[in-house]
């Protein structure tokens, strides 16, 4: 009678192990905010409907996270500060700085 117990146990909790699975790979992706409330809700009705966990994980793995937008804007922010030290040394005129300026903001 124990061991069905614990079988039925151990069952649960990989289970529980795999629905999180979705969720865990959005987190390590940089995704959160609303596509991580929304690849959770989907992991989770995994347990009703078997599909929405699959789809759950299609998402994880596609959506771009907010980790790649913050990297991006952080090397925008790098090639902008060396175009101003350019212009303040005087190696760019302020036509050259506001055209390359506008291509960085683009």
């Amino acid at each position: 009678m124990f061991m069905y117990y614990f079988m039925i146990a151990l069952c649960v909790l990989f289970l529980i192990l795999l629905l999180r699975v979705p969720i865990m790979i959005a987190k390590s992706r940089g995704i959160w905010g609303n596509n991580l409330t929304i690849i959770a809700i989907l992991s989770w009705l995994g347990l009703i409907f078997g599909i929405t966990w699959v789809i759950a994980l299609i998402f994880a793995l596609v959506w771009s996270g907010d980790a790649d937008l913050a990297a991006k804007d952080l090397a925008d922010m790098e090639k902008l500060d060396k175009l101003h030290k350019l212009k303040q040394r005087g190696a760019i005129t302020q036509k050259e700085y506001d055209v390359q300026k506008r291509k960085i903001l683009k």
